[in-house]
């Protein structure tokens, strides 16, 4: 995906509720995603992701009837878009770790002509439909925390409207575009809540650890970890990080008590682990500060071994060779959460750190 694709998927306008924006009581829905991080007004949803991290997009709607929605889409600077790497894309970063050469000197990006190009490309959609298209950019500016942003602010009317910024930062070297957009009527409320979205939108974390936090999951994995596959249905959420042989897993589960019904947690655990439990000790443990639950520690065999390589795609070993997990029940919310981990050298530490992040009372449930 290009960060110049057009940025006019504007929403199909829908009912245009009374009040979007001043009967905000409850907490805001917070996002996290490949090290982007936001917040908006309660029970917005995020209905559309992408799983790389070095160039992305999400996008958030707003709940109920309203046209409104956040939209966020990233790149790394200067990185390579060709969809045919080269022998020389491939070995020359290798070469320069081998003999120590510095990294080549990547111009700042001209954010100006990048969001010309999608405005552009907005307003030939819009011509499609016989509307017109009128933008405004302003002038480049620094902020942020030691000026690490440069960032121009945006805005434009034609099939809908919208309110954004563009900017690149110079501690990540994304360029991050993002936006509110919506109706024609959406006027007040895009700039209401385009003012709380990029005011609290950040695109790289400050600590050893990216939050990941959509829905009612809220969870901080380390950053080396990387996103290897997700599960997003109703009653079920997963999201499964590599790093080399190692892995960790967070799972969510709705409707807790037609499981537990049938199953006792330890039966629920060992039901669901990555790796075969089989009659595994199960015991009570302080999983996550606010709820107690259970935990199972273990040594992965030859089979589980197998179906790790094969998720990691025969490009780590060794492979992991030990198993912590954990599951608990948030009664609050009626809903099972597990965290697993499996390392190549025993760390049941990283388990209950993971588990500890974890919060199961934040953003919007599905």
């Amino acid at each position: 995906m290009s960060i110049s694709s057009s940025l006019g998927t504007i929403p199909r306008p829908r009912k245009q509720m009374e009040s979007s924006v001043t009967t905000i009581q409850q907490s805001d829905t917070l996002i996290g995603w490949q090290g982007i991080r936001f917040t908006l007004p309660p029970d917005w949803n995020l209905t559309s992701f992408s799983l790389e991290s070095e160039s992305g997009y999400l996008r958030v709607d707003s709940p109920g009837d309203s046209g409104l929605c956040a939209q966020v889409r990233w790149q790394t600077a200067g990185r390579n878009t060709r969809k045919i790497r080269t022998m020389y894309d491939i070995l020359a970063p290798h070469a320069r770790k081998l003999f120590r050469r510095p990294e080549p000197v990547v111009p700042p990006p001209d954010l100006k002509a990048t969001l010309e190009k999608i405005l552009k490309a907005s307003k030939k959609e819009a011509s499609k439909s016989k509307m017109t298209f009128e933008s405004v950019i302003k002038s480049e500016r620094t902020e942020g925390v030691a000026g690490e942003r440069t960032a121009a602010s945006f805005s434009f009317v034609g099939g809908g409207r919208g309110q954004g910024k563009i900017w690149h930062c110079k501690v990540c070297n994304r360029i991050v575009v993002a936006q509110i957009v919506g109706t024609q009527k959406d006027s007040r409320a895009i700039q209401a809540i385009a003012s709380q979205f990029l005011g609290s939108l950040s695109c790289h974390s400050s600590t050893e650890y990216d939050l990941w936090a959509l829905y009612d999951l809220n969870v901080e994995i380390p950053k080396t970890f990387k996103l290897n596959s997700q599960k997003v249905m109703s009653g079920n959420l997963q999201l499964s990080f590599m790093h080399g042989g190692e892995m960790i897993r967070v799972e969510r589960w709705g409707l807790a008590t037609m499981v537990l019904k049938k199953f006792t947690i330890e039966e629920w655990l060992r039901a669901n682990a990555y790796i075969n439990a089989g009659k595994a000790l199960v015991q009570e443990s302080a999983c996550n500060e606010k709820h107690a639950g259970v935990e199972s520690q273990l040594k992965v065999k030859l089979f589980d071994k197998i179906k790790l390589f094969k998720l990691a795609r025969g490009f780590a070993l060794p492979m992991a060779s030990h198993y912590a997990g954990c599951m608990w029940l948030c009664p609050e919310e009626q809903k099972l959460f597990m965290v697993e981990v499996l390392t190549r050298k025993k760390n049941p530490e990283l388990m209950h750190k993971v588990a500890s992040s974890c919060n199961c009372h934040s953003g919007s449930s599905l």
